[in-house]
């Protein structure tokens, strides 16, 4: 199994600013440090690429593909649909087009608009909080319909346009066969000329939860799925341990040993801006104090990545901590400083974070290490877990006893929906 770390929110590390790709020795750094986390400790089965938001952020799109395309594995372009629902905006054909166009001109992978089956009771439900969402059993066929329906529309676009984009189905559900019956509406509303151009399958958790037990599910249902992809992404995947039951599960042969596995994530990218640094297999926490967690992280970066970075010490914990990037540019005249430091400090943490996954990947006792308890059991037990029948004995016997942070259903009986 192939994996490849996405970093999304490159906003946080000024990356699409003019005032990173502008300057040549900044653009000499970025070259350096991307390359770098391409084959960490000299590996190559462990990939880095970037994403931007085609809707809010399609000026990115061409800055990526423009200047460092060459440096990353791959581009990565999520559609938008979730801050046009946010932002109360439509969207609209002409919208989706103009969105389609920027995915296909600049990236390789593209996310899909997808329709949530969920409903949230009262207030906003905050992105980890499950106790006031709700599976909606009765928009679920029209959202996966509608979803479906995109796709295609997608598909149709990229293969006028001869783009080479290849776009991911977001899939959601609630239970194994939600999850089937989902993939089945989405896959059959394309044509089947088109089919073949779909790049794989986004594991999305909205409709289903997201505690270990749920994080298990997740990848168990995809070996399941009416589908044979051999890409299976992971949405908002920030942690190892996020991603230790697919990586159990890739391991004992329950997946296509050809699989390419991607997760995307924005701890790392926001980590400057919000004071922490993943390090020895565990973040970091830092404040504005000039204190010896700084010369820790810059000596770590420059072990990361020996003669790429000649800022010093004070100057990389003053450009992190004088009140930001505009303020750091003019401080000093020029980018460099700010726009380095940021890059740098985020690149050293990736590499960090791939080294952990690459070794609780490789080492079956240091990946159960990473847990304890039930959870350590649960996931000991997982290795053994090949087939459905298998499955359905774990979730008996051990899934019952792993604390769950689940979407919860409506009183009506799912077996309506089929």
């Amino acid at each position: 199994m192939k994996l490849e770390y996405v970093a999304s929110g490159c906003n946080f590390i000024r990356l699409p600013t003019p005032g990173a790709y502008k300057l040549p020795d900044n653009l000499r750094l970025i070259r350096e440090a991307f390359t770098g986390l391409q084959k960490v400790d000299g590996r190559d089965n462990h990939k880095f690429s970037i994403m931007y938001n085609a809707y809010c952020e399609s000026h990115f799109g061409s800055a990526f593909h423009t200047y460092f395309k060459e440096w990353v594995h791959s581009i990565h372009s999520d559609s938008g649909g979730l801050q046009m629902v946010t932002l109360g905006v439509t969207p609209t054909p002409e919208l989706r087009t103009k969105v389609y166009q920027n995915q296909g001109l600049n990236s390789e992978v593209a996310m899909s608009f997808d329709e949530i089956p969920i409903r949230i009771m009262g207030t906003r439900s905050k992105r980890l909080d499950m106790k006031n969402r709700f599976f909606d059993e009765d928009y679920f066929l029209q959202a996966a319909k509608k979803t479906g329906e995109n796709l295609a529309e997608q598909l149709q676009y990229f293969s006028q346009t001869n783009s080479p984009t290849k776009p991911l189905i977001i899939a959601h559900g609630n239970d194994l066969r939600s999850y089937c019956k989902w993939v089945e509406i989405v896959i059959g509303s394309v044509p089947n000329d088109l089919q073949p151009n779909i790049g794989g399958i986004a594991m999305a958790g909205a409709a289903l939860g997201n505690g270990l037990l749920e994080d298990i599910k997740r990848a168990f249902y995809f070996s399941q799925l009416p589908a044979d992809f051999s890409h299976m992404h992971l949405l908002g995947v920030g942690s190892v341990s996020r991603l230790l039951p697919a990586i159990v599960l890739g391991s004992n042969g329950c997946y296509s040993p050809s699989l390419w596995l991607s997760y995307d994530s924005s701890t790392h990218t926001s980590g400057s801006e919000q004071g922490r640094y993943y390090m020895n297999d565990k973040v970091f926490i830092f404040n504005r104090i000039r204190n010896h967690l700084y010369d820790v992280m810059w000596e770590d970066v420059n072990k990361n990545f020996p003669g790429v970075f000649d800022i010093d010490v004070e100057t990389f914990h003053d450009a992190l901590t004088c009140g930001g990037y505009a303020k750091a540019e003019k401080k000093y005249g020029t980018t460099k400083e700010a726009v380095q430091t940021f890059i740098i400090h985020f690149a050293s943490a990736v590499s960090n974070f791939i080294r952990h996954v690459n070794a609780v990947a490789e080492d079956k006792g240091r990946l159960l290490s990473e847990v304890e308890g039930v959870e350590q059991a649960a996931l000991k037990s997982l290795y053994d877990v090949k087939t459905l029948q298998d499955f359905e004995h774990w979730e008996k016997h051990v899934g019952v006893y792993l604390q769950s942070n689940a979407v919860k259903l409506q009183p009506q009986a799912i077996d309506a929906l089929f």
